[in-house]
């Protein structure tokens, strides 16, 4: 009986541990970055929501780590008129060429999400900032969906010393949260017209 009751109280509060984490559910409804398009995504509850600065990043979540911060985006782009029958044809090379822009593509994959065709990579990004070298490691999903381009992004940002190496280790860390990320995706206009 000695035994077993520290065993029970330690079970007890792994069991509790691991449930305190919720789930918070963001929705684009109404928001104008979404280009009309309403998707649901969800992230951990100790990530902050805020809207992206920037013009296509229709919302952010964050969360800071000792020596890294980590960020899931939702990003919503217009395509080009006229073009959603080509892109909807892209293969991982035509994915790696577009990304090739942000960084270094590798382990480009097509996949499945909302029964849509999308594409999965991860990208090394290397930026100098306020004259700072910033060591990034994105994972980024990218599908089409009613002439909109939609991208779900998850990564880390390591400090200006921090080595290529570093910066993987700690993507290690979040990446089964990206993969909750991604899977959490819904979009509404499917299940609603």
């Amino acid at each position: 009986m000695k035994k077993i009751l520290p065993l029970c109280i330690f079970l007890m509060l792994v069991v509790n541990n691991a449930h305190s984490q919720t789930i918070v559910r963001y929705d684009s409804t109404g928001n104008p970055k979404a280009k009309g398009l309403s998707v649901i995504v969800k992230h951990p509850s100790d990530w902050i929501g805020a809207e992206g600065e920037r013009p296509n990043i229709v919302q952010k979540f964050v969360k800071k780590y000792p020596t890294f911060n980590a960020s899931m985006m939702l990003q919503i782009l217009n395509l080009p008129p006229n073009s959603e029958s080509e892109i909807k044809s892209f293969k991982a090379s035509d994915w790696r060429e577009v990304l090739s822009d942000v960084g270094e593509v590798s382990n480009v994959s097509k996949t499945q999400l909302e029964n849509q065709d999308a594409y999965i990579a991860d990208i090394h990004i290397t930026q100098e900032r306020a004259g700072l070298k910033i060591e990034q490691k994105q994972r980024v999903l990218g599908l089409f969906y009613k002439n909109k381009w939609i991208w779900l992004w998850c990564g880390v940002g390591g400090l200006p010393s921090q080595s290529r190496n570093k910066v993987e280790a700690d993507f290690k860390i979040v990446e089964s949260q990206c993969f909750q990320f991604y899977n959490s995706l819904v979009l509404l206009q499917k299940y609603t017209q």
